[in-house]
């Protein structure tokens, strides 16, 4: 029996990791194999450790044999793991507040909004002539219950302004009603279309560095979702090339078993 679990990622069903993945790990093809988080290389570094027969492939890996060690590695692992997850969404949660000026979370969408709060701020925000792209919470769980703790704000809707909470629907409320300046100037978004477009210049620069740092954090995550990750084209059961099946015979006649 098989005392190692692997995990595996179809690198055809996501191109932001299949192209990202090659940046991060500075490996320009697939498959790749990671073991704790740290990438030892692709099909032929595996081919030679399989052929050095100093070791097993499991000791040139450095994977432990013994269920004891097999047992701390694994303790170890899981609350790595869960702070290296921990991570990705909040870096996830950071690029999608700074996805534009204004950013609506919201039950629904503009065009269909699906409770009566998310319904009145969009009308709001439009009758103020104010420019905004927004989430819908129902279609992801994780940015739902991960946003409340990452803002501090218990419902929804939450409106971000360059990346930081205004409020919900009682505080848009508020501003709105306070007269000495437009709901424009409450949020501290700019009149003209010469201050838009320099903010606009400033914002995309700071959201494609947001942007990149939530899939540098997305692949750290992925790259320690297991103690041996395989990044293959298809999965194990159907390889989609020579190259993954390949590999994928390898790990399993070293007895190692993929999850």
């Amino acid at each position: 029996n098989a005392d190692i679990q692997f995990d595996s990622f179809d690198i055809l069903e996501d191109n932001d990791i299949r192209q990202g993945l090659k940046t991060y790990s500075q490996w320009p093809t697939y498959p790749q194999v990671y073991v704790n988080g740290e990438l030892v290389g692709g099909l032929d570094i595996i081919q030679e450790l399989l052929a050095d027969s100093s070791q097993s492939l499991k000791g040139h890996l450095g994977l432990p044999e013994s269920s004891l060690e097999i047992n701390k590695q694994n303790i170890t692992a899981t609350t790595d793991a869960m702070e290296i997850d921990n991570a990705a969404l909040n870096a996830r949660l950071k690029s999608l507040t700074h996805r534009a000026d204004v950013m609506l979370f919201m039950k629904g969408n503009p065009d269909t909004p699906r409770c009566g709060f998310s319904r009145t701020i969009c009308e709001i925000l439009s009758n103020a002539d104010i420019q905004f792209d927004s989430f819908d919470i129902l279609e992801d769980n994780d940015i739902r219950q991960g946003l409340k703790t990452y803002s501090q704000w218990p419902t929804y809707p939450q409106v971000y302004v360059n990346g930081e909470l205004v409020g919900g629907l009682d505080i848009i409320q508020e501003l709105l009603a306070d007269s000495s300046q437009s709901l424009k100037g409450h949020l501290g978004l700019p009149e003209s279309s010469l201050e838009i477009n320099k903010q606009n210049i400033t914002a995309t620069t700071d959201a494609m560095e947001i942007d990149n740092a939530a899939l540098n954090a997305r692949l750290k995550s992925l790259t320690h979702r297991a103690d041996v990750m395989l990044f293959m084209k298809g999965n194990p059961d159907t390889p989609r090339c020579g190259f993954s099946r390949t590999i994928c015979e390898i790990l399993s006649n070293a007895d190692i078993q993929f999850d």
